[in-house]
């Protein structure tokens, strides 16, 4: 949370562009339990909130993937055959 207690409120434009992990972390839990309180007051997610899910979740990966913290194995098709995740604390950025 931002210094004062203030909340930053960030348009979904710019938070597909950003590249700061921990808000992109923060804007995909916050998606998630919103999807929960939809879902327990029985009403159906919208097709918008599936997409916005998914693209949350295709930077986050995309991110995660670009600092060697995961990595993919691809089927013949393109289809995602197996995930490794790195457990070490050494990442091919260096960090």
């Amino acid at each position: 949370m931002p210094e004062g207690g203030e909340l930053r409120t960030v348009d979904w434009d710019e938070l597909r562009s950003s590249r700061d992990r921990e808000a992109l972390r923060e804007a995909l839990k916050a998606a998630l339990r919103a999807r929960e309180r939809v879902r327990l007051r029985g009403s159906k997610r919208s097709l918008d909130d599936v997409k916005r899910l998914g693209d949350l979740a295709r930077l986050v990966l995309g991110e995660m993937e670009e600092n060697g913290e995961i990595s993919f194995e691809l089927d013949e098709r393109g289809a995602i055959k197996a995930v490794y995740v790195r457990t070490g604390p050494e990442r091919r950025d260096g960090r």
